[in-house]
């Protein structure tokens, strides 16, 4: 009788081993996809940071198309997926990890309000075009690399950002140096392709001595106000009329 309570006992335990080992370990993230033929990207909106994503049911893919059918146009989606190590290959390397896609949970044109606990009103970016890099949005002062010299620009206001029709979220500042030398950066939320292939969820034009700079802009992100997590994007070109 006791063996057989003992085994009874062993196979209940193994059940429950089974069960519990079974058990997905996926965790949840909100952010935006952003998909091109052959492969999607992802921006988490609560730690800025950007995947590579592995779609190998293809579900994402299907549900990201029944929304829109234009490529680099960022779309609000819950996923539960795995963290894998960055990739060391190719376009998948610039991205901060390889995340394996297990669950679509959501696909939705806008972000719930809650969802991302991150807000844009206090933006901070990282721009970067060729030859040129700034920071601004987090201080009065910030230093700008552009092309023939590093400038130390202080700004007039607060960024101010807004919507605008057909276009998204816009994110405008303007600075002065201590020589009097306005700049005016423009961010819009609009996807931006770096050469090397990596998208970007902001392009970034900045207007200075009467030359507009383009670029990709990384936005920076924080729970709390010293926790900053920041990458950076590189692209760009330099336009000659000085116009947007």
């Amino acid at each position: 009788m006791l063996r057989n309570i003992l085994i009874l006992a062993s196979c209940i335990l193994l059940a429950f081993g089974c069960k519990q080992g079974n058990k997905s370990t996926a965790k949840q993230f909100n952010g935006y996809a952003v998909w091109e033929e052959g492969f999607t990207t992802f921006t988490d909106c609560n730690t800025g940071k950007e995947y590579w994503l592995k779609d190998a049911t293809g579900e994402l893919a299907k549900q990201l198309n029944g929304v829109t059918k234009e490529a680099y146009q960022p779309v609000f989606v819950t996923l539960e997926g795995d963290l894998l190590p960055p990739s060391t290959v190719g376009v998948e390397a610039s991205y901060d990890n390889v995340m394996n896609v297990k669950k679509v949970v959501a696909v939705l044109t806008e972000a719930p309000k809650e969802a991302c606990k991150v807000k844009t009103g206090n933006a901070v970016f990282d721009c970067n075009g060729e030859n040129w890099e700034l920071t601004f949005g987090q201080d009065i002062k910030f230093t700008a690399k552009m092309p023939n010299d590093t400038l130390v620009f202080f700004s007039l206001a607060q960024p101010e950002a807004r919507d605008s029709a057909g276009i998204g979220r816009i994110f405008y500042t303007r600075a002065v140096n201590e020589n009097f030398q306005d700049i005016q950066i423009i961010i819009t939320e609009k996807p931006c392709k770096n050469p090397t292939g990596k998208i970007s969820r902001f392009n970034a034009k900045v207007l200075f001595g009467g030359v507009t700079f383009e670029g990709c802009a990384k936005l920076k992100t924080s729970k709390i106000p010293d926790e900053q997590n920041s990458t950076t994007g590189y692209n760009g070109s330099t336009g000659r009329d000085g116009r947007l």
